[in-house]
């Protein structure tokens, strides 16, 4: 996702969404709890 012309803003948007879809994988596999939240700071 960095690469030139591409706005920072869209390169954390990236980088939010890979981060929860890891937590939520994490939290998937480890957690019981459904109402846990992955969120990036998980």
């Amino acid at each position: 996702m960095i690469a030139d012309g591409i706005p920072e803003f869209q390169v954390a948007l990236a980088i939010t969404q890979a981060g929860m879809r890891k937590a939520a994988g994490i939290l998937a596999a480890h957690y019981k709890d459904s109402c846990m939240s992955p969120n990036t700071h998980f």
